[in-house]
Protein backbone atom coordinates (compact mmCIF):
# COMPACT_ATOMS: atom_id res chain seq x y z
CA UNK A 1 0.00 0.00 0.00
CA UNK A 2 1.21 3.47 -1.14
CA UNK A 3 1.77 5.71 2.04
CA UNK A 4 1.30 9.14 1.25
CA UNK A 5 3.53 9.85 4.39
CA UNK A 6 6.46 11.52 2.08
CA UNK A 7 4.29 13.61 0.36
CA UNK A 8 2.50 15.26 2.84
CA UNK A 9 6.17 16.20 4.08
CA UNK A 10 7.07 17.38 0.63
CA UNK A 11 4.23 19.81 0.34
CA UNK A 12 4.45 21.48 3.67
CA UNK A 13 8.34 21.92 3.08
CA UNK A 14 7.30 23.06 -0.11
CA UNK A 15 4.34 25.54 1.69
CA UNK A 16 7.10 26.65 3.70
CA UNK A 17 9.77 27.84 1.51
CA UNK A 18 7.34 29.45 -0.68
CA UNK A 19 6.25 31.87 2.08
CA UNK A 20 9.87 32.16 3.42
CA UNK A 21 11.39 33.24 0.40
CA UNK A 22 7.86 35.67 -0.41
CA UNK A 23 8.49 37.30 2.79
CA UNK A 24 11.82 37.77 2.83
CA UNK A 25 11.33 39.39 -0.68
CA UNK A 26 8.30 42.12 0.36
CA UNK A 27 10.94 42.55 3.14
CA UNK A 28 13.82 43.31 1.13
CA UNK A 29 11.37 44.95 -1.64
CA UNK A 30 13.31 42.26 -4.09
CA UNK A 31 11.97 41.02 -7.15
CA UNK A 32 15.22 38.76 -7.56
CA UNK A 33 13.38 35.61 -6.83
CA UNK A 34 9.96 33.93 -8.25
CA UNK A 35 8.86 31.42 -6.16
CA UNK A 36 5.96 28.62 -7.36
CA UNK A 37 6.06 29.05 -10.85
CA UNK A 38 3.54 27.32 -13.11
CA UNK A 39 5.34 26.53 -16.62
CA UNK A 40 3.49 25.78 -20.03
CA UNK A 41 6.33 23.20 -21.66
CA UNK A 42 4.57 22.41 -24.42
CA UNK A 43 0.59 21.64 -25.27
CA UNK A 44 1.12 18.54 -23.26
CA UNK A 45 3.39 19.19 -20.28
CA UNK A 46 2.73 21.53 -17.64
CA UNK A 47 5.56 21.90 -14.56
CA UNK A 48 5.27 24.26 -11.41
CA UNK A 49 8.72 25.42 -10.79
CA UNK A 50 9.82 25.91 -6.93
CA UNK A 51 12.18 28.83 -7.31
CA UNK A 52 14.13 30.80 -10.38
CA UNK A 53 16.70 33.52 -9.76
CA UNK A 54 16.63 36.64 -12.06
CA UNK A 55 20.23 37.71 -10.99
CA UNK A 56 21.47 34.12 -11.27
CA UNK A 57 19.20 33.24 -14.17
CA UNK A 58 18.72 30.03 -12.45
CA UNK A 59 16.02 27.53 -11.57
CA UNK A 60 16.17 26.05 -8.13
CA UNK A 61 13.77 22.74 -7.43
CA UNK A 62 13.34 21.61 -3.75
CA UNK A 63 13.85 18.34 -2.85
CA UNK A 64 12.79 16.58 0.54
CA UNK A 65 15.11 13.61 1.18
CA UNK A 66 15.34 11.04 3.87
CA UNK A 67 18.53 9.68 5.30
CA UNK A 68 19.27 7.03 2.38
CA UNK A 69 18.74 9.12 0.00
CA UNK A 70 20.93 12.26 1.35
CA UNK A 71 23.74 9.71 2.39
CA UNK A 72 23.65 8.24 -1.31
CA UNK A 73 24.15 12.20 -2.35
CA UNK A 74 27.56 11.93 -0.73
CA UNK A 75 29.10 9.88 -2.97
CA UNK A 76 26.51 10.00 -6.45
CA UNK A 77 24.66 12.46 -8.58
CA UNK A 78 21.06 13.09 -8.15
CA UNK A 79 18.94 10.77 -10.34
CA UNK A 80 19.07 11.13 -14.13
CA UNK A 81 15.02 11.83 -13.73
CA UNK A 82 15.62 14.60 -11.13
CA UNK A 83 18.63 15.94 -13.18
CA UNK A 84 16.38 16.28 -16.74
CA UNK A 85 13.46 17.69 -14.60
CA UNK A 86 15.20 20.80 -13.98
CA UNK A 87 16.45 21.02 -16.99
CA UNK A 88 13.12 20.67 -18.65
CA UNK A 89 12.02 23.73 -15.93
CA UNK A 90 14.60 25.84 -17.49
CA UNK A 91 13.64 25.14 -20.71
CA UNK A 92 9.93 25.97 -19.56
CA UNK A 93 11.05 29.27 -18.32
CA UNK A 94 13.22 29.84 -21.62
CA UNK A 95 9.93 29.20 -23.55
CA UNK A 96 8.21 32.27 -21.22
CA UNK A 97 11.21 34.54 -22.48
CA UNK A 98 13.43 34.14 -18.81
CA UNK A 99 17.04 33.62 -19.53
CA UNK A 100 18.00 30.83 -17.95
CA UNK A 101 21.76 29.79 -17.54
CA UNK A 102 21.79 27.05 -14.36
CA UNK A 103 19.56 24.44 -13.15
CA UNK A 104 20.24 23.25 -9.44
CA UNK A 105 18.47 20.56 -6.82
CA UNK A 106 18.18 21.16 -3.24
CA UNK A 107 17.99 18.22 -1.16
CA UNK A 108 16.34 18.57 1.94
CA UNK A 109 17.02 16.66 5.35
CA UNK A 110 13.52 15.12 6.50
CA UNK A 111 15.63 14.06 9.18
CA UNK A 112 18.54 15.74 10.34
CA UNK A 113 19.34 19.49 10.02
CA UNK A 114 19.65 22.40 7.19
CA UNK A 115 23.52 22.38 7.48
CA UNK A 116 23.06 18.33 5.68
CA UNK A 117 21.51 19.98 3.13
CA UNK A 118 23.20 19.09 -0.76
CA UNK A 119 23.19 21.30 -3.25
CA UNK A 120 23.24 20.17 -7.02
CA UNK A 121 23.81 22.64 -10.31
CA UNK A 122 24.44 22.31 -13.48
CA UNK A 123 24.92 24.65 -16.73
CA UNK A 124 21.36 24.99 -18.24
CA UNK A 125 21.12 22.47 -21.23
CA UNK A 126 18.11 23.18 -23.84
CA UNK A 127 18.77 19.72 -25.40
CA UNK A 128 18.36 17.55 -22.26
CA UNK A 129 14.82 19.13 -21.84
CA UNK A 130 13.64 18.42 -25.64
CA UNK A 131 15.00 15.20 -25.07
CA UNK A 132 12.95 14.18 -22.79
CA UNK A 133 10.31 16.25 -24.38
CA UNK A 134 10.16 13.83 -27.09
CA UNK A 135 10.12 10.60 -25.13
CA UNK A 136 6.51 10.03 -24.91
CA UNK A 137 6.06 10.88 -28.77
CA UNK A 138 8.89 7.86 -29.21
CA UNK A 139 6.46 5.59 -27.07
CA UNK A 140 3.18 6.76 -28.54
CA UNK A 141 5.13 5.71 -32.15
CA UNK A 142 5.63 2.63 -30.37
CA UNK A 143 2.64 1.74 -28.72
CA UNK A 144 0.32 2.52 -32.17
CA UNK A 145 3.06 1.01 -34.55
CA UNK A 146 2.85 -2.06 -32.56
CA UNK A 147 -1.10 -1.98 -32.80
CA UNK A 148 -0.50 -2.64 -28.43
CA UNK A 149 -4.60 -1.13 -27.95
CA UNK A 150 -5.96 -3.99 -30.21
CA UNK A 151 -3.65 -6.44 -29.00
CA UNK A 152 -2.43 -5.95 -25.49
CA UNK A 153 -0.35 -8.93 -25.34
CA UNK A 154 1.87 -6.98 -26.93
CA UNK A 155 2.57 -4.51 -23.86
CA UNK A 156 5.52 -6.76 -22.88
CA UNK A 157 7.05 -5.64 -26.41
CA UNK A 158 7.25 -2.10 -25.28
CA UNK A 159 10.88 -1.35 -24.09
CA UNK A 160 10.40 -0.30 -20.63
CA UNK A 161 13.62 1.51 -17.98
CA UNK A 162 12.83 0.44 -14.73
CA UNK A 163 13.96 2.33 -11.85
CA UNK A 164 13.52 3.12 -8.30
CA UNK A 165 10.77 5.33 -8.88
CA UNK A 166 8.45 2.67 -11.08
CA UNK A 167 7.42 1.42 -7.28
CA UNK A 168 4.59 4.43 -7.78
CA UNK A 169 3.56 2.94 -10.84
CA UNK A 170 0.53 0.86 -10.88
CA UNK A 171 1.09 -0.32 -14.28
CA UNK A 172 4.66 -1.42 -13.61
CA UNK A 173 4.14 -3.04 -10.66
CA UNK A 174 1.00 -5.23 -12.04
CA UNK A 175 3.32 -6.22 -14.75
CA UNK A 176 6.06 -7.07 -12.25
CA UNK A 177 4.04 -9.18 -10.47
CA UNK A 178 2.82 -11.11 -13.74
CA UNK A 179 6.76 -11.77 -14.74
Amino acid sequence: NFDPWAAIVGTAIHSWLDKAVSAWCLDNDSTDWSTETTLSINEFVEGHSDLYNRPLKAVIDWKGAGPSVMKKLQSHDPSAGYQIQTHVYGYGFAQQGWPVERVCLVFLPRAGRLKDMFIWSAPYDRNIAEQALRRPYRIAREIISKETLKYPHKWNDIQASPSDACGFCPWYNAMKEKG
